[in-house]
């Protein structure tokens, strides 16, 4: 239950409604760093993995730590969810819980905004900036409201 709040919370600290944003596009800025290097829409800067805090993700029927991960491809391809799980997807195994699942889908990032279309059918659009070894999330004042760590 534990896990499954902890997963709740940080995807509602990530997901907007792309029709609560209309029109909003244009007015949030994010990292855009003119230095940093972007390929076909993806910032560099954020290939690889991020971890959140550690929740707990019922293993083999015990509560085993894991932290939550953020993983960004090259290829455009993203992961999200517990560690474990989301190294478990990447070699094209199953989790072994029923609510352990990793959410997949392809991201961009277009004017420092952050867009992942979910596999799902859902959409994310999330300002960012990279400081230091933390990608931190943003809301619509620029505050962080969630952040990452390498």
């Amino acid at each position: 239950m534990k896990y499954l709040l902890s997963v709740l919370i940080l995807a509602a600290c990530l997901n907007f409604n792309l029709t609560n944003l209309t029109g909003q596009a244009h007015n949030l800025t994010g990292q855009a760093h003119a230095d940093e290097q972007q390929t076909n829409n993806l910032d560099s800067a954020l290939f690889g993995y991020w971890y959140g805090e550690s929740i707990p993700l019922p293993i083999g029927g015990k509560m085993v730590n894991s932290r939550f991960t953020y993983l960004f491809l090259d290829s455009g391809q993203m992961y999200m969810g517990p560690e474990t799980v989301v190294e478990k997807a990447l070699e094209g195994q199953q989790g072994s819980a029923p609510d352990s699942e990793v959410r997949t889908g392809t991201w961009t990032v277009e004017d420092g905004v952050l867009l992942v279309k979910w596999d799902n059918g859902a959409n994310t659009k999330r300002r960012y900036r990279i400081n230091g070894n933390a990608l931190e999330m943003l809301n619509k004042k620029g505050k962080v409201v969630t952040a990452y760590q390498r």
